[in-house]
């Protein structure tokens, strides 16, 4: 995308406490985006270059100030150089705990590619830059790659997360996580420094459940079943109740059930990039793969349906206090239709 506007981040993001930062692609090259919660991330500067984008702040409970530079580096030797020394200079001007992350474009070590040239003074060029920032390359938590060619003959560890000592004096309990990638070569790679309980979920009825016949049965079963000698009133409000653990019971098994496909299929799309690190996928293999990426996108647009209902409500709360969020969203669904992301 040439550019990225708040309707495209509501779109990706539904929820009114997200801010961004991003830097334009210049046609299908480059493009990065940054996006945070403001209930957690408190803003006090923002940085945009063409090869990286920074923001400074302060997490809620926190001290001190926290950096995070989201990088994709660019394909020429010399202009990575000048990129390490960009980022160098960026990161001596402000004292923050740094989390540097994204696409480097680059390996640290021989070993860190597969079926694919090692430029060596491309990796001691990017050795340098994080020996002389004092910078902790995390490890991939056993994985080796993560970009990976469509038939799995080349693979590279080009994305990666880099923080400074300043960063596990705020999170000792860090982790990197590689997630299994879909439609794109390249792996999500998440890190991790606290799991948040938000307490119980309330109960709701999505869109979605409307449109099944199973949903529609489970009513009709549900409403009979449950009929008892009382007075209306009293009649009526047990069926209710009953009616809610039924669906509640019946929506916890079905979400249960996709969860534990996505899982699998997550699996499937793990263990085919952890075959092609050793060279063993075939044309079969390659087939198989399309297939479950065709299920995963499916069973994500089921929960993008959910995750749009419940934006649709905060809205509707929340939305009279921002008379500009709804211009924007109604320009996102405009009669040319909503906005999409090619990969």
């Amino acid at each position: 995308m040439e550019s990225i506007n708040q309707s495209f981040i509501r779109y990706l993001w539904p929820d009114n406490s997200i801010d961004f930062v991003s830097s334009d692609s210049v046609g299908a090259s480059g493009g990065i985006l940054t996006m945070w919660d403001t209930n957690s991330f408190t803003i006090e500067n923002k940085f945009v270059d063409r090869n990286f984008v920074g923001v400074i702040g302060s997490w809620n409970g926190l001290e001190g100030k926290i950096g995070i530079l989201n990088v994709y580096a660019p394909q020429a030797s010399h202009l990575k150089e000048v990129l390490w020394s960009s980022i160098d200079s960026f990161l001596a001007s402000v004292n923050a705990a740094w989390i540097i992350f994204g696409d480097f474009n680059v390996v640290r070590f021989q070993e860190e590619r597969m079926g694919c040239r090692f430029i060596a003074g491309e990796a001691n060029a990017f050795n340098d830059f994080i020996s002389s920032r004092g910078l902790f390359d995390f490890p991939l938590g056993g994985r080796k790659f993560t970009r990976f060619d469509r038939d799995g003959s080349k693979a590279s560890k080009l994305d990666r997360f880099l923080v400074d000592h300043t960063f596990f004096n705020l999170w000792n309990d860090a982790s990197i996580s590689v997630l299994s990638r879909s439609h794109s070569d390249h792996c999500p790679i998440l890190l991790k420094v606290s799991s948040p309980n938000f307490g119980p979920k309330p109960f709701k009825v999505f869109d979605k459940w409307l449109k099944m016949d199973e949903f529609r049965e489970l009513i009709s079963s549900s409403w009979v079943v449950h009929s008892t000698y009382s007075p209306p009133d009293i009649r009526l409000k047990n069926k209710l109740r009953s009616l809610r653990l039924d669906i509640k019971k019946r929506a916890m098994d079905k979400q249960a059930f996709e969860n534990h496909h996505r899982e699998e299929l997550n699996k499937n799309l793990m263990d085919w990039d952890k075959r092609a690190e050793e060279g063993l996928i075939s044309q079969h293999d390659i087939h198989k793969r399309e297939e479950w990426v065709s299920d995963l996108l499916q069973l994500n647009r089921l929960r993008n349906k959910d995750l749009k209902q419940k934006c649709r409500i905060r809205w509707a709360v929340e939305g009279d206090e921002n008379s500009h969020f709804f211009t924007l969203f109604s320009n996102t669904n405009s009669p040319k239709g909503p906005l999409r992301v090619s990969i």
